[in-house]
């Protein structure tokens, strides 16, 4: 994961059960913010429980089978953070 550090944003595309998404928003920290996205809604749940269980609150879950238009409140929410 190159460059990803503190307070960087991240977009996880295909996360899967996102062991990389947690990587990463270990690696950003409170002041970045990682958006994971993926077409099982199934492994987004997955991925949202581990993020809340570890205390990461900048990590942020999107169905990959919507319009990424709808990314919008999360990118609002990261460049926030």
């Amino acid at each position: 994961m190159a460059g990803v550090g503190a307070g960087s944003r991240v977009l996880d595309v295909a996360c899967g059960a996102g062991s990389q998404t947690l990587d990463a928003a270990h690696r950003v920290g409170a002041r970045g913010c990682v958006v994971a996205s993926d077409i099982s809604d199934k492994m987004l749940h997955h991925v949202q429980e581990n993020a809340c269980a570890a205390g990461h609150v900048g990590a942020w879950t999107h169905p990959a089978h919507t319009d990424a238009r709808s990314l919008h409140p999360f990118v609002r929410s990261c460049a926030g953070s």
